[in-house]
């Protein structure tokens, strides 16, 4: 089952994303515009109930202030900051797969609430041919975030299966 985002962050029905500095300076900058775009589209058309917005706030790394999910690139390591700690896990920069971390809080199934989301897609080798952009903005990131919406709704399925198609 998902785990719900926290009370003010569902009641705000908007998640605010960060862009991450590798990310901006990458050909990824222009992918993530359309993806947060597709991203809105699909929330609207499967009426969600959420939006999703570009924010100049990182996540704070010491609490709960800041974007709500951080869009970044990753070549080996997926690194992100949370609760003055720093966490990684190996990650294939090379490959076709992304990676999303959760942050939670709580200390029970029952309690346990969604934080902050990190979103890593592989570091740019090279420049990304226009149709394999397309496909992935069409598929991953919108799907990656969509997942989260699962958070929101009790529509998680259908979100599954928008991401399946």
């Amino acid at each position: 089952m998902a785990t719900p985002w926290e009370d003010p962050i569902k009641k705000s029905k908007q998640l605010t994303v960060f862009l991450g500095p590798n990310t901006a300076r990458s050909s990824w900058a222009a992918i993530f515009t359309s993806a947060l775009s597709e991203f809105n589209r699909l929330s609207s058309l499967y009426k969600l109930g959420v939006t999703m917005t570009q924010t100049a706030s990182p996540p704070d790394d010491n609490g709960s202030g800041g974007a709500h999910v951080q869009f970044e690139t990753a070549s080996s390591r997926a690194t992100f900051k949370a609760f003055g700690q720093t966490f990684s896990q190996s990650f294939d920069g090379t490959g076709l797969h992304g990676l999303t971390q959760q942050v939670k809080t709580g200390t029970t199934d029952v309690d346990m609430r969604l934080m902050k989301a990190f979103i890593f897609v592989p570091t740019p080798q090279r420049s990304i041919p226009l149709g394999a952009a397309k496909s992935f903005v069409q598929h991953f990131p919108a799907c990656h975030c969509m997942m989260l919406i699962g958070h929101f709704s009790s529509g998680f399925s259908e979100v599954s299966s928008v991401c399946e198609s």
